[in-house]
């Protein structure tokens, strides 16, 4: 390892220091446990962009963290970052405070951050993950509109075993996305405690919310490509899959995008198929080699082929060890998505997880039909043969409990095969009805949580229907209305989208998600016809004469100018106008994207300006010039030049040098 990637202190600390002050009369909250209370109080000072010493610091880190590959080696560099990070601190677009490092992986650094607007917001919980992308992936010259594309894609892969990615964002030369902050482990952390593996339901329950997830992807031809222990985390309700913002589009797919993420050789050797390895494009089989790795290590608590990457696994010959705890059907569907060759590896991820949770159907239906034939013929079983009164108070709420079913009062079924069951434990008529009841009961409360999510998708209100389907998921991981109602969420905000993008004249994004609609639903006649208007405006527009290359030009040279002025309306308007003689453009739309965020921002610093100038003035009428002063401070750092606030400090300046001579007199 060079000197220039280790991870101690010296070279931890080289980061600037964006100080955070607390404000007068306030004592600062623990590094990292910010209060409630004193959270949202903090007044943050922070330069419009980051420095070169603190894109140096985060680019240290990175590397010192990528090349600590043992877990004392990391644990080491993430406390030496820590450190740095607490006591010089680095905020990304003035809103993110970097707070601790999570974890490191091929693409980049994750860190837990604080989110200012949660806290000015009195937001409990004002925490999100943020992934600062490494070197190699920003300096791809069209990366950063590549990101903003597949963080529209990751907003639409809305699934409960998938993690939330709220937007990707720029801060200089610095690309990060932010993402929802998940409480739990991941099942890298989780193997280091169990080096024997998992109980077989405890990791068949984690494998299943995996392969859900990759399901899911698949149908929208998005392979992860980075699948990993590292990148299953496991939350209270279930496991969540990380990283699908940089996933890789499969030749499946309509539309394809000009950069892909896999050619910078970001895949984990022991995880990656030998495909990948081998620079094929991307294919579901590389998922389920990396899916049937993991779950391998679930059950055995060790590496099929000793961490070893594949093709050194296939030179040497290796073999995986039989795992003992698992059946012959179960050890069967894991060994052959264990395979190194695309060519003997099951396929499917939906194909490797039906092979290993697969139950014979004719057995179900005749268990079904015995405990029909039990319930009923029970009931005059206890009324000829009932020994003593307490049969007899079994068998009537044996009787109740079954009318209770029949009558569709399931809840009344439960309560009664209950009741029997604590006066008889092993009563297998009570567990029988139980479980029908239970069945009938979870079925009536699908039929719920579709009806209410498909009232939200109805409305666009997404957050209400997600909040829907995951109670569904919860209750019933395996129902057929989980992938109808998902459907249903994806093409709505898909429409939504292609309509919005075809009325702002980006035609690329319509084309994208016109794509995503056409996966799910193939004769969907919105996105037929506005893909067409799109590809059709796409041709007109496309530059063809001297005029419009020159207007072009024009345009995006005007755009630049008023953006270095800050007149951010005049530069988004230029650079729509620059797309409509060169739709699609990667510098048009990212200036575009840059007015405009900076126009938030600029607006953003104007409120916060006038507030803290209206508190400066009510500390001076109470003569706290003190307070003036200060406020007066705040509000020149939201706004420089700011001539009410600079005025309101140099009356209040005034005011404490004349008490001050009129004192000493």
């Amino acid at each position: 390892m060079d000197n220039s990637d280790k991870s101690d202190k010296n070279n931890a600390t080289v980061i600037k220091p964006r100080k955070i002050d607390p404000p007068a009369g306030k004592t600062p909250a623990h590094a990292g446990q910010p209060s409630a209370a004193n959270a949202n109080q903090t007044v943050i000072k922070t330069s419009p962009s980051l420095e070169t010493g603190q894109i140096r610091a985060l680019t240290q880190i990175s590397n010192a963290l990528k090349s600590s590959d043992n877990s004392v080696g990391f644990e080491k560099a993430r406390q030496a970052a820590n450190l740095a990070l607490a006591n010089n601190k680095i905020i990304l677009n003035n809103r993110f405070v970097l707070d601790s490092i999570l974890g490191c992986g091929g693409m980049g650094t994750v860190y837990k951050a604080r989110d200012l607007r949660k806290l000015e917001a009195n937001d409990l919980n004002p925490f999100v993950a943020v992934k600062v992308l490494n070197q190699d992936f920003q300096n791809h010259p069209d990366a950063f509109v590549t990101l903003q594309r597949e963080a529209s894609k990751s907003q639409i892969l809305a699934h409960p075993n998938i993690v939330s990615v709220h937007d990707f964002d720029r801060d200089g030369a610095v690309i990060y996305m932010t993402m929802e902050l998940l409480n739990g482990e991941d099942v890298e952390s989780l193997l280091k405690s169990h080096n024997k593996g998992l109980e077989v339901g405890e990791a068949v329950k984690i494998m299943k919310d995996y392969c859900a997830a990759l399901i899911y992807a698949h149908k929208k031809n998005i392979v992860h490509s980075d699948l990993k222990p590292g990148n299953i985390f496991i939350t209270n309700e279930s496991a969540k899959i990380l990283d699908f913002g940089i996933a890789r589009l499969t030749s499946g797919s309509q539309k394809q995008d000009n950069f892909d993420a896999g050619a910078l050789g970001a895949l984990t050797p022991a995880y990656a198929s030998l495909e990948m390895i081998q620079r094929e494009p991307p294919d579901q089989s590389d998922d389920v080699f990396a899916a049937a790795v993991i779950a391998y290590e679930l059950f055995s608590g060790k590496h099929p082929y000793n961490r070893k990457a594949a093709d050194q696994a296939l030179e040497e010959k290796l073999k995986p060890a039989r795992i003992t705890k698992l059946n012959k059907r179960q050890w069967q569907a894991l060994e052959s998505g264990l395979r190194l060759k695309r060519s003997e590896r099951t396929p499917t991820v939906q194909q490797f997880l039906n092979e290993f949770t697969y139950v014979r159907k004719n057995m179900l239906l005749l268990i079904a039909a015995a405990v029909l034939i039990v319930v009923t013929g029970i009931l005059g079983y206890y009324n000829f043969f009932a020994p003593n009164e307490l049969s007899a108070v079994i068998a009537e709420t044996l009787k109740k409990g079954v009318q209770c079913y029949n009558n569709k009062d399931y809840t009344c079924g439960i309560e009664s095969a209950n009741a029997i069951l604590k006066m008889e434990p092993n009563n297998k008529s009570a567990k029988d009805l139980l479980q029908q009841a239970n069945e009938a009961y979870v079925k009536v409360q699908e039929k719920k949580y579709f009806d209410a999510a498909l009232s939200c998708v109805e409305t666009d209100n997404f957050d209400c229907a997600r909040v829907n389907l995951a109670s569904l998921k919860q209750l019933s991981p395996t129902s057929l209305l989980l992938a109808d109602i998902q459907k249903k969420i994806d093409v709505k905000i898909a429409t939504n989208m292609a309509a919005s993008c075809f009325a702002e004249q980006r035609y690329d994004c319509v084309i994208d998600n016109s794509t995503l609609i056409l996966n799910q639903d193939p004769n969907n006649q919105f996105a037929l016809d506005i893909a067409k208007r799109a590809q059709d405006a796409q041709t007109k527009n496309h530059l063809k004469t001297a005029s419009d290359v020159k207007n072009y030009k024009d345009n995006m040279l005007n755009a630049e100018t008023c953006f270095n002025k800050k007149e951010y309306d005049c530069s988004m308007k230029l650079a729509k106008q620059a797309l409509v003689y060169k739709s699609g453009d990667v510098s048009a739309e990212t200036l575009y994207q840059k007015a405009s965020y900076a126009k938030i921002q600029q607006q953003d610093a104007l409120v916060k300006a006038k507030i803290a100038f209206e508190q400066g003035m009510d500390c001076y009428k109470r003569k706290n010039y003190d307070c003036a002063i200060n406020k007066s401070d705040a509000a020149l750092e939201y706004l420089p030049g700011f001539r009410e606030a600079i005025k309101l400090k140099q009356d209040a300046q005034q005011e404490l040098a004349r008490i001050k001579a009129f004192t000493i007199q």
